[in-house]
């Protein structure tokens, strides 16, 4: 990530889909976040990576 709007635009993935205490941080390139189960958290991954970010974990 590299802007705000890369920021808001992950954020974005991850309310689409419910995700809760969502912390996505420019400074340190990553995004915290909960989710309620596993398959919405690989819809969120894929998403990401649609965007052109890379996930780990």
């Amino acid at each position: 990530m590299s802007c705000q709007g890369c920021v808001r635009s992950v954020k974005s993935v991850i309310e689409k889909y419910g995700g809760k205490e969502i912390n996505v941080s420019l400074e340190n390139q990553e995004a915290e976040f909960s989710v309620d189960n596993i398959d919405i958290l690989n819809k969120i991954k894929e998403e990401i990576e649609i965007l052109g970010y890379k996930v780990k974990g």
